[in-house]
């Protein structure tokens, strides 16, 4: 088998209008599974959305830079696909950085915002970003929406075509 990098991208399409299309093709296939909970697609896509509105209330537009700070689980996946579609980039950053990374990382991208595991809120408590914690973004979601319980350009075209490329690669299309 022959593989290359070059999967032609078509510059409307995103990672996040990619997932949605699957959304709708296939609402009640599993999305992920972790210790915390099971998601299928329609669950994650209703919960990155949910996501999404109190970064925009936190001021998040299209072309903001919002780090990522949270180990990996079903809740940074929703967080990051939520980043995605605010219409902002997302910095990730590694819960073991140093603090000297993290602050580069912060002022370097000009991130105005940061969510983090509570367990990395101190990490961030010398740095000029608003930082959320996870479980507050998802509290300020829950009661944003509803009382009912729920269960970087660049970067979003490299993904989605990544995505592209192997599923031509594999010649497997997603159910």
């Amino acid at each position: 088998m022959k593989i290359n990098n070059i999967v032609d991208f078509p510059a409307a399409m995103t990672l996040v209008s990619l997932f949605e299309e699957q959304v709708r093709k296939t609402p009640d296939e599993v999305a992920l599974v972790s210790d915390e909970m099971t998601l299928t697609l329609q669950e994650l896509n209703t919960l990155a959305n949910r996501l999404s509105e109190p970064l925009r209330e936190h001021g998040v537009t299209a072309g903001s830079v919002v780090g990522l700070c949270m180990q990996r689980s079903a809740m940074a996946i929703a967080t990051l696909l939520s980043i995605l579609k605010s219409g902002a980039a997302y910095l990730p950053i590694s819960t073991e950085a140093p603090a000297e990374r993290r602050a580069f990382m912060l002022r370097d991208s000009q991130a105005i915002l940061v969510v983090a595991d509570d367990a990395q809120l101190v990490h961030f408590a010398t740095t000029d970003v608003m930082v959320l914690s996870g479980k507050a973004l998802a509290a300020a979601a829950q009661t944003a929406v509803d009382t009912r319980p729920s269960s970087c350009d660049v970067f979003r075209c490299g993904v989605g075509s990544l995505y592209l490329w192997i599923d031509r690669a594999t010649k497997r299309r997603a159910r």
